[in-house]
């Protein structure tokens, strides 16, 4: 009984120091202050062209329309746009093949002047190989172009899925080299998840994949600054 009750107090004595330890680690720095507009009335024109953003449930969000956990809906809809709304392409789960499969219906057939392109999330979590969706990614800017539509191309956030976290690095760098090939600019949205010492700041998720509202304005403030 003697060594049962040493054991006893050593793995007390355990999880009180993993308790102790778990109190002094550094808490996340918090997301950097933006301004709290929220995302207003947005209807879809009835006349061809604005801007169209192509997607999985990033850019979604919970609850069309206009899911205030959109960056895209956060980008056009709210006060003083930087451009015109035309319609939210995004679509739960989507890969980029499915994607690139609805282009034309969704986006081209619509004649925008501006496509912005997220995907690759749900590519890493399906274990797709990365030159597939690469690939998938340069036709939909190469034919969105061609089509006459200014194009935007993000690098998809981070993800708290721990198999995934490498996988999305390596997407991203990919997804960054493409976009400076063809000759598109790149919204980084990756990057503005971190501070300076790369750790995340704190409150930008709701679950382990997708951005919370005050995440969803921290992308679209990424793509407001590149639309100035």
């Amino acid at each position: 009984m003697r060594g049962r009750g040493r054991w006893i107090v050593l793995a007390l004595a355990c999880l009180m120091v993993a308790a102790v330890a778990l109190l002094l680690v550094d808490r996340r720095p918090p997301a950097p202050e933006m301004n709290e507009t929220s995302a207003a009335p947005c209807e879809e024109p009835l006349s061809a062209g604005g801007a169209v953003a192509l997607g999985d449930s990033i850019t979604f969000g919970s609850t069309l329309p206009h899911a205030e956990d959109s960056w895209f809906e956060q980008l056009a809809c709210a006060e003083d746009p930087p451009i015109r709304y035309a319609h939210n392409a995004g679509i739960y789960g989507n890969t980029t093949e499915q994607m690139l499969a609805r282009l034309d219906g969704d986006v081209l057939a619509r004649d925008p002047d501006t496509v912005f392109v997220l995907g690759g999330t749900n590519d890493v979590l399906s274990g797709i190989p990365q030159a597939e969706t690469i690939g998938h990614l340069r036709e939909i800017v190469e034919r969105s172009r061609q089509a006459g539509a200014d194009v935007y191309l993000g690098t998809i956030p981070p993800q708290a899925v721990p198999l995934a976290i490498e996988t999305t690095v390596d997407l991203n760098e990919a997804i960054v080299a493409m976009a400076e090939r063809v000759d598109v600019p790149v919204l980084d949205f990756h990057a503005a998840f971190f501070d300076t010492d790369g750790r995340h700041h704190d409150g930008l998720f709701s679950d382990m994949v997708h951005p919370s509202v005050t995440g969803a304005r921290l992308m679209a403030q990424v793509a407001r600054e590149a639309l100035a």
